[in-house]
């Protein structure tokens, strides 16, 4: 045993107190130290914390806002309301040598609410950077309803600031673009859409040259549904393999499903086809039939829960009256049997306007198909649902929906409930909630959380029926309650883990008896088994997803990491993404919340951990994508909501440079996904690591992959950092060099595809490898084994290039001269098919083929690089072109003439005689298709040079054009009327004259022809000749108004419905060319067919409506007051019109959208951020074509139409926000100066009137306050000021006076800044002398804006006068700078406004002189001839009107004014109107405000400055005065013994020949020039008469002066 020996402790008494302590440097005990010395001294006890209510985070000073929550530490417990939050801090100080105080102390901080600039922006009004539009062209809310669902169960619209519903679609509101963005790919992932992308340029700051823009997404959703019946267009048919043309959509994803019923063949038909080649549905679920099904019989062949089997039927109507039963071969089979009820379309008894199923054999086409089963009995008992959907918490748009489609949205939302409870497979893509209470009768209703509630009566003695759909209580989510405690504490037990703690769950201790059960789940679910399958998911939703979400979502990261089957990790992943990010439920301050933000932290660590471990050990490509497609999806959530990956980056940067080709392509991919994750990281180690990756020739999915996250990092990058990698653009390029090598097709239209993006956004990036990118791509379309798709990307390339960036691309050498040969060279790409002279269809399909593409090229090379550049070089080849023996090689030149006219006019137009003299004897050539090129060219310039080719080559044009109305081919004959319409458009009547014999002969043959598009054609050219010729018509009145009403009387044909439109319109232009008197002996009768028209029209499609409206308008405008009795019959439809709602559509990038949404239809779709929006513009034009109407109506009948004008204007004042269309705006705001007028006219009381106005004025004013575009800023002020003039003297409140000016200020603003801007550009790098016809384009505009701001203006001070001043002042500064800016336009408004201010307020205007006199007086001798004009006027108003405080001005102003007159060049026609106002303000200045000069001494020189000859305003008041001091026999006029008689004599001779005078002060002149002159000797009179010129002496003899 070892000694120990014992050690005792040596104490000491401390100095202070004397305590025992153990030795110490101090030699003081704890208490004494502390006593001593306070080591918290300076730390403050006190602070202030700032808490952002919105968004629950927290200020970090000095700018930075972070989300923090409450840790396990020193926090002592406060009441929550008392808004303190106090800190038990823990700190340690050395206080002497070798002694440590440590010391515990309470801080305590206050918490102060202070709003975040997030929420800042996103609380104010108008704030929103970004809108998704989106909608579809359909007639039924259910693709909206399922849309709704979508969005909902993955919160894709977490982001939004706010969900507008509007008809037939959704805006969503962004304060960011990056989220719109995100908003569009989601829609492009759930649903086929397309999409256009447009911007709006808000703002400019001109010294850090950024810009602030408005970006607006418009997505389009296919036009097909689920359950619709389809006719393919034969192309698409025999692409899927032969598939029959008639077929049903079985189910939409992001690609149309679609079955041949009678094969079970099946086919996918994606986005980009669809648009391609678009079609509508032949029937919709709406028009389905109700069958009884007779018998059964399966016929073998199955295709998933499909099998094909005869089935014998009748229509339930047909019970208990006929006997009548139809067979139909269905895909049913499995589901139907003998006694159910089915829905099918009737074919046999269905008339469909589809020229396509016209074509089919009618006697190889089913009666009926059958599309699914019903359930009538239960149906008609209302079966109760325990069940609701959620919401979105959406603005409703501002008119309420009328009855009948409140109806209809009621219906719609019915049969997609239906639509829920019969597919399994549809509930399984939402989210479906239990509804505990359901509530006695239907109701359908939304209950305080935004849910939809669908609740209605069961009976109490109802039966089941057999096989009735239910919605299982498995597949129903537990809802919030929020009136629930127990769900509350459960919910605060997720979401508030810090107080409540949970058992986490590592990845690695996962017990494997769970990872077993969660595998059998996947596997169940994977089955072909159904009822498997189905008890799989509800198992999920129950005991998983709501219960176990920590569990399930690190087991599925755990089984992809290391399950043996490749099915099994992949799906796992998928599933990983598919409810990781599906939104879950609602926190109660309204935050939406997925399943991953509910995870407790140690989950999601362990589930990154894994994901990137299995990103590390991956062997399958498959399965590694969808491991990179999972990473994205966490890196993109965790980037949003603020959460952070730690690991990720570097993890990804080491797999960028991994020896493993495969490691480092789903780096890429996922830089791709997310490029936010590398956009603030150095670029010279970005550029170093995706050079290398660029160049990595091993691995061509690793260079796409990098290419693809290169061109990702420039589109959203910072502008420097963009700069900067752009070196990289020739490594970029050269991965595409290798495809081509390869032949890999595919692969090299995706490269180029990622290059064109990057063309459209960042054209300048390509300009130092332009020299390598043009013979690149220039190879490409002269490879003719390549595929027509490769060729024509290629080409698309270079034509984005050249619309991004045209400047650029007309500066690269011979880039016209190598693209515009393979551009014609593709116009001879085409086959002379026999369909094309025989088909009904004018309509061309091919839009996709090599020519129409080549010509599209040449029509777009043209606009955008100017005549310049592409007319030397088309015309190298077209001479030879046109010479050769091949018709494609004619029919291409020609083609391309029309094709490039529009871009190339200013050249061409100077020897448009040459090129028509070398296009017009192809009208004759012996090929049909050429002669149809050469109409088509003809056509063409007749538009594109109107009035030009029309003055001078008509006899050419005309002698060539009319023969080939009589050519052998219909659609020959068809196209040379077509071409006549464009020619006679710009004709005048004395032009046609000549040719109306023959014209008309050809005409009235084609009126004759069996083609109904033939008829169509010369009834529309008939219409337009009658237009143009006006009363020349008069002659054939009588041989072809009988002939169009005969057509209206007797072709009541559906097939003709077009047919009698057009007879309409061509009848009412003759009505309207051959006058009143003419028309009257067939009015009567005319006008009982157009209501009988009426009357029949009940499909809201028909064609003959638009026709019907405006040829009532017309008959108006002939009738004039007689046709106010048919008022009644026309208003009623007439604002129907007025008031339809067009409709939307948003579709994914990939979907397409032409087989859905046709053009034919009227659909016209952009691409906004990866999708399509698209909306129906043949409502649109039905709609602007009704409000042009009500101006007419208005105009033409005055008082007569005032008992209209409330419902007009209550129509057409919300329309002035109409942005869908354009035409609709502008007619909206051109009505209501005519509706003021009606009213004013029908004596209405002034009190009436100004009511009316103010409630105008305000709605005019709000659009000028926020209108930025100038193309309708003119017609805002147009119709302001003619409004004004109407409503009269002082009708504007000072109210409106204050907003009127604040909005024209902010205009004016907004016009100086793009005014600078545009100097700017003329003096950059990058101008181009081509680039200065858009620049003179847009001035003129802005120059035509600032003309009716100013007349506006004019009209304010007119009516309220010296009333207005307060408001003025406001305007004074921009006044001031607007007078000594360098742009003439601005200096001339700015002296126009002043000239106002001065003629209608008088002595008061001096108050503000200061401001503007000398300027003035300055500007009298301004080179610009408009602005010394403007000066000259002024300074004569001064004198008029201001008073005696202007006479020392006026005085001053004389010396520069003769300047002005005497000028060598004073009387050319640039200066005349300038000399003419000086010569006027002398005028002025001696008549009113003569007191600071000698005035005789001045009216000699004045005198000399006569005459004025071409201002009639001014010329008025100087010859009076003239007459004044002549008739005084002033001696400054008649000279030293009446030496000026013979100027006297001229001056007076050449006004009066001029004609400008009034009658009244004509006569005047002429009096006193007889009286002159009956005092001159016989001899100075013969003199004085011969000196008038021969043509102003007749001129005077027909005016009977002389």
């Amino acid at each position: 045993m070892d000694y120990s020996p014992l050690v005792t402790e040596q104490l000491i008494l401390c100095c202070q107190c004397g305590t025992a302590i153990p030795p110490n440097p101090s030699n003081m005990c704890l208490n004494c130290i502390r006593n001593e010395v306070d080591i918290t001294e300076g730390i403050p006890k006190q602070g202030t914390l700032y808490f952002c209510r919105n968004c629950e985070r927290y200020l970090q000073p000095p700018a930075i806002w972070i989300s923090a929550q409450l840790e396990n530490a020193g926090f002592i417990w406060t009441e929550p309301h008392s808004k303190r939050v106090k800190l038990k801090l823990t700190i340690q100080k050395e206080v002497f040598a070798s002694t440590i105080l440590q010391q515990i102390f309470e801080v305590e901080f206050v918490v102060s609410h202070q709003q975040c600039n997030d929420c800042a922006r996103v609380m104010a009004q108008n704030t929103w950077q970004a809108i998704v539009q989106v909608r579809q062209k359909v007639n039924h809310k259910r693709t909206f309803l399922y849309l709704e669902q979508l969005i909902l169960k993955h919160n894709a619209h977490k982001d939004t600031i706010n969900i507008k519903e509007v008809k037939d679609g959704i805006d969503f509101f962004y304060a960011q673009r990056s989220h719109a963005i995100k908003m569009v790919e989601f829609l492009n992932a759930v649903v086929p859409i397309k999409f256009k992308t447009s911007e709006q340029l808000i703002s400019t700051d001109i010294h850090s040259n950024i810009s602030n823009y408005k970006f607006s997404y418009s997505v389009e959703i296919v036009p097909i549904c689920k359950d619709d019946l389809v006719c393919l267009p034969l192309k698409v048919a025999r692409s899927l393999g032969n598939i029959s043309p008639l077929v049903v959509c079985y189910r939409i994803g992001n690609s149309i499903h679609i079955m041949d019923p009678n094969t079970l063949a099946v086919g996918d038909i994606p986005t980009t086809v669809f648009w391609r080649i678009p079609f509508t549905s032949l029937a919709t679920p709406k028009e389905l039939t109700e069958y009884y099904v007779l018998d059964v019989e399966p016929l073998g062949p199955v295709r998933g829960k499909f099998v094909l089997a005869d089935i014998q039927v009748a229509r339930t109507s047909d019970f208990g009256r006929n006997d009548t039963t139809s067979f139909a071969r269905s895909h049913l089979g499995g589901i139907l049997h003998p006694g159910d009820t089915a829905l099918g379309y009737d074919l046999s008894s269905s008339n469909f306007n589809n020229n396509v199923y016209d074509t089919l054999n009618r006697n190889e086409l089913p009666d009926v198909i059958l599309i699914k089963k019903s359930f009538p009995n239960r149906r008609k008992k209302i079966k109760s649902r325990n069940w609701k959907l959620k919401s979105l918490a959406k603005e409703q748009e501002e008119m309420a929906p009328r009855k009948q489609e409140s109806e209809r949205m009621e219906q719609d939302l019915e049969m997609f409930l239906r639509d829920l409870e019969e597919d399994p497979e549809l509930r399984q893509t939402i989210n479906l909630y239990k509804n505990p209470n359901p509530r006695g009768n239907k109701n359908i209703e939304m209950d305080l959380d935004g849910n939809l509630e669908i609740n209605e009566k069961k009976d109490e003695d109802e039966e089941d029926e057999e096989n009735f759909p239910d919605v299982n209580l498995g597949e129903l989510l537990e809802d919030l309650n929020i009136n629930d405690d127990e769900y509350i504490e459960a919910f605060s037990s997720i979401t508030n883990r810090q107080s409540l703690p949970m058992t986490t769950i590592p990845s690695a201790h996962i017990p494997p008896d769970t990872i077993l059960q969660l595998n059998q789940v996947l596997s169940n679910l994977a089955s072909n088994d159904n009822s498997l399958r189905s008890a799989a998911e509800q198992q999920l939703n129950e005991q998983w997803i709501a219960q176990r979400p920590d569990l399930l979502l690190v087991g599925l990261a755990q089984l992809g990491r290391n399950h043996e089957a490749t099915h099994g990790r992949s799906f796992s992943f998928v599933l990983i993404r598919r409810i990781a990010f599906k939104a879950q439920s609602q926190a109660s301050k309204g935050e939406e919340l997925t399943i991953w933000d509910l995870l407790q932290e140690t989950s999601r660590q362990a589930i990154k951990n894994d994901l990137l471990i299995s990103l590390s050990v991956e062997q399958e490509n498959t399965v590694r994508h969808k491991v990179c497609d999972a990473v994205s999806e966490v890196a993109k959530n965790s980037f949003l909501k603020g959460q952070k990956w730690t690991e990720l980056l570097p993890a990804l940067f080491e797999a960028s440079e991994s020896p493993s080709a495969e490691h480092r392509e789903a780096a890429f991919r996922i830089f791709s996904a997310v490029p936010n994750l590398i956009t603030d990281q150095p670029t010279d180690i970005l550029k170093q690591i995706f050079s290398a990756n660029l160049q990595d020739i091993h691995s061509p999915a690793g260079r796409m992959a990098a290419l693809k996250a290169a061109v990702a990092f420039m589109l959203e990058a910072d502008k420097q950092s963009c700069i900067s990698f752009a070196e990289l653009m020739p490594q970029m390029l050269e991965v595409l060099s290798p495809l081509v090598a390869q032949r890999d097709e595919d692969g090299l239209v995706d490269g180029i595809m990622v290059f064109i993006e990057l063309g459209e956004n960042l054209p300048r990036v390509f300009k130092p490898v332009l020299i390598n990118v043009l013979p690149f791509a220039v190879n490409l379309m002269k490879d003719k084994s390549l595929e027509d798709g490769t060729r024509q990307t290629a080409l698309e390339l270079l034509l984005t290039l050249s619309e991004a960036s045209p400047s650029m691309m007309r500066k690269t050498p011979d880039f016209c001269a190598q693209v515009i040969p393979i551009a014609l060279e593709m116009m001879t790409e085409l086959e002379d098919f026999e369909d094309w002279y025989t088909t009904d269809d004018l309509e061309d399909d091919d839009n996709d083929e090599n020519y129409v593409i080549g010509e599209h090229a040449m029509d777009r090379l043209a606009r955008h690089l100017g005549g310049k550049a592409v007319l030397p070089i088309t015309f190298q080849y077209i001479p030879t072109m046109l010479g050769s023996e091949r018709w494609v090689q004619r029919h291409a030149a020609l083609m391309a003439i029309s094709a490039i006219g529009e871009g190339c006019i200013k050249i061409m137009k100077d020897e448009l005689g040459k090129i028509i003299e070398l296009v017009s004897p192809y009208l004759r050539d012996p090929h049909p298709r050429v002669r149809y090129a050469a109409c088509n060219a003809i056509g063409q310039m007749s538009t594109d040079f109107q009035d030009t080719l029309q003055k001078k080559f008509h006899q050419l044009v005309l002698t060539h054009l009319i023969p080939v109305m009589a050519a052998p081919e219909p659609r020959v004959q068809a196209h040379a009327a077509a071409a006549l319409v464009n020619f006679c458009e710009a004709a005048d009547k004395s032009i046609l004259e000549p040719y109306l014999d023959t014209i008309f002969e050809r005409l009235l043959v084609l009126l004759n022809s069996g083609r109904t598009y033939v008829q169509e054609q010369a009834i529309t050219t008939i219409a337009t000749v009658a237009d143009s010729a006006e009363d020349r018509f008069v002659k054939y009145y009588s041989a072809i108004m009988p002939l169009l009403i005969n057509v209206l009387r007797n072709a009541h044909q559906k097939e003709y419905r077009l047919l009698r439109g057009k007879a309409m319109e061509c009848a009412s232009l003759i009505a309207l060319a051959v006058g009143k008197e003419t028309f009257a002996t067939n009015a009567n009768e005319f006008i009982e067919l157009l209501a009988q028209t009426q009357q029949t029209v009940s499909e809201p499609d028909d064609p003959q409506i638009s026709y019907l409206i405006a040829c009532w308008a017309r008959v108006c405008k002939v009738l004039e007051a007689d046709f106010v009795p048919y008022l009644p019959i026309v208003m009623p439809p007439l604002l129907q019109s007025a008031q339809l709602k067009p409709d939307f559509a948003v579709l994914d990038p990939d979907e397409d959208i032409e087989s859905k949404y046709s053009a034919d239809d009227g659909w016209e779709f952009i691409g906004v951020a990866g999708q399509q929006i698209g909306i129906k513009t043949t409502v649109l034009e039905e709609k602007c074509t009704a409000v042009e109407m009500l101006i007419c109506y208005a105009r033409e009948l005055g008082p007569a139409f005032q008992p209209y004008v409330e419902n007009v204007l209550d129509i057409v004042l919300p329309l002035l926000k109409f942005y869908f269309h354009d035409g609709v705006r502008h007619a909206a705001a051109a009505s209501i100066p005519h509706l003021l007028n009606s009213v004013k006219k029908g004596g209405a009381s002034r009190e009436y009137l100004l009511n009316m106005w103010h409630r105008i004025a305000e709605k005019v004013i709000e659009i000028i306050a926020t209108e930025t575009d100038p193309t309708f800023l003119w017609q805002w002020y147009v119709t302001f000021y003619e409004s004004l003039e109407t409503a009269g003297e002082n009708s504007l409140t000072p109210i409106e006076l204050e907003s009127f000016t604040k909005a024209t200020e902010s205009q004016l603003k907004d016009f100086f800044e793009r005014l600078k801007q545009r100097e700017e550009a003329r003096q950059s790098g990058d101008y181009d002398a081509e680039d200065e016809d858009i620049i003179l384009e847009e001035e003129a505009t802005e120059e035509g804006v600032l003309s009716e701001l100013s007349k506006a203006l004019h009209v304010i001070l007119k009516t309220h006068r010296s009333a207005y001043l307060p408001s003025f002042e406001k305007l004074l500064p921009i006044v001031t700078s607007f007078l000594a800016d360098s742009n003439p336009a601005t200096r001339q408004w700015a002296l126009c406004f002043i000239d106002d201010v001065v003629e209608f307020t008088g002595p008061a205007s001096w108050n503000y002189q200061g401001h503007f006199l000398e300027k003035m007086i300055a500007l009298l001798l301004d080179p610009a001839p408009d602005v010394r004009q403007a000066a000259a006027y002024g300074i004569g108003v001064c004198a008029q009107f201001g008073g005696e405080n202007y006479a020392e001005a006026s005085a001053v102003s004389l010396n520069p004014l003769f300047q002005i007159i005497n000028a060598s060049d004073s009387r050319t026609e640039e200066n005349i109107y300038a000399t003419e106002n000086a010569t006027s303000a002398v005028t002025k200045i001696l008549k009113f405000n003569s007191s600071k000069f000698d005035v005789n001494s001045v009216i000699p020189s004045w005198f000399a400055a006569l005459p004025i000859l071409n201002d009639e305003e001014e010329a008025p008041l100087s010859y009076s005065y003239l007459l004044d001091l002549l008739e005084a026999q002033h001696p400054g006029i008649f000279g030293n013994n009446h030496e000026n008689i013979p100027r006297i004599f001229t001056v007076f001779t050449d006004v009066l020949s001029a004609g400008i005078l009034s009658e009244d002060l004509a006569t005047r002149m002429v009096n006193a020039l007889k009286v002159i002159f009956g005092s001159l000797s016989n001899e100075l009179k013969t003199t004085l008469w011969n000196s008038i010129d021969p043509h102003k002496l007749k001129t005077l003899q027909e005016m009977n002066y002389f």
